[in-house]
């Protein structure tokens, strides 16, 4: 799939959006305090999930010995601390930092 195609997509779903949101039926389904208290327990619940997800993917990894995104993350930092004072001590080699 091409970006056009993605960007007409996106244009599709957000003018279909627009539309459910300015339904008057919509509106009132959303002043409805049941419906609002249903979603705010769908996000938190997603969240929770997440959240879950995430420490039981850590477990697996440490279990497993993989590493996790952050210490990747960190040690791609670290490379290129390293990689930055290589390149500073090559340009002056009798100068240490």
């Amino acid at each position: 799939m091409s970006l056009l195609d993605w960007k007409g997509l996106r244009d599709s779903a957000l003018k279909q959006a627009m539309k459910v949101l300015s339904d008057p039926r919509f509106t009132k389904l959303m002043s409805d305090p049941r419906v609002m208290t249903m979603v705010m327990k769908t996000l938190a619940l997603r969240g929770t999930v997440e959240a879950v997800v995430d420490d039981k993917a850590r477990a697996v990894a440490e279990r497993l010995q993989l590493a996790t995104r952050e210490e990747v993350a960190g040690l791609k930092g670290r490379v290129r601390e390293l990689e930055a004072l290589l390149d500073k001590l090559r340009k002056n080699p009798s100068g240490a930092r």
